[in-house]
């Protein structure tokens, strides 16, 4: 992959809950030098923590218990005094009943100088909504859909 595409950003995301892959992992990205293109993502925090701890020079996003805090502290004004240890929040729309994503929290979010990735969006009306607000990114089952709306065919 890195072969392939040694130009593009990634984000590979950490599913294997294996501690044993984070130093080949982290290696891998070294020897192709991606570290500067590649974001880290997963929802296991015990992972995230040795993966951090194996490769600090590589971005991540946030994981589960973080993005609670996050959350939970924009929605009462105090996202500012979190200092987190992630580059990205990748967060869906709502979460246990709450609504995570609103314009208020994305410009909370870019004013810790974070990036807001939503998932998984497949309508383009909220598509466009998110686009509108700002967000750094919409991960989609319908990449035609998004490639529509942005105007970029094939």
């Amino acid at each position: 992959m890195y072969q392939t595409f040694p130009d593009k950003h990634m984000t590979i995301e950490i599913k294997m809950s294996n501690a044993a892959m984070m130093k080949p992992f982290c290696e891998l990205i070294r020897q192709y030098n991606m570290q500067e293109k590649i974001l880290v993502a997963s929802f296991f925090d015990d992972k995230m923590k040795d993966f951090r701890a194996e490769c600090p020079e590589v971005a991540t996003s946030s994981v589960k218990n973080e993005t609670t805090i996050f959350v939970l502290a924009s929605k009462v004004f105090l996202a500012g005094f979190y200092s987190p240890k992630f580059i990205a929040l990748q967060v869906p729309e709502e979460s246990g009943g709450i609504t995570v994503m609103t314009e208020a929290f994305v410009k909370t979010s870019h004013a810790r100088n974070l990036s807001i990735e939503v998932w998984t969006i497949n309508d383009i009306e909220t598509m466009q909504k998110l686009i509108d607000w700002g967000v750094s990114g919409i991960i989609t089952d319908r990449p035609d859909l998004m490639m529509g709306l942005l105007g970029r065919y094939g």
